[in-house]
């Protein structure tokens, strides 16, 4: 039985470093908030939108690496995650 191995490599960056990235902005958002600042409610939805786009260019990463180990239904399952995510959001916001 021959293995397919993952290169997780550019996925555990994006991992890490989104999550300083998105830890030190709702650092600052709470302290904008704690301060009494109107923006924080502002910031605090396009934080929400980053985690949003994060999370899909995450999926992405995923249909990359079952692509290039041959998986083809997983890459279509993930884009199946894809579309189940973006049509939530899109009840939620824009429907109802």
């Amino acid at each position: 039985m021959k293995e397919n191995y993952f290169d997780t490599t550019p996925l555990i960056k994006w991992q890490r470093w989104s999550w300083y990235i998105f830890s030190a902005y709702f650092a600052l958002v709470t302290v904008l908030f704690v301060a009494g600042s109107g923006i924080a409610e502002t910031l605090t939805v396009w934080g929400i939108v980053g985690i949003l786009v994060s999370t899909l260019l995450k999926i992405f990463l995923f249909v990359i690496q079952f692509q290039k180990a041959g998986l083809f239904r997983f890459s279509l399952l993930s884009y199946l995650l894809v579309v189940i995510l973006l049509s939530t959001v899109i009840l939620k916001y824009w429907i109802l």
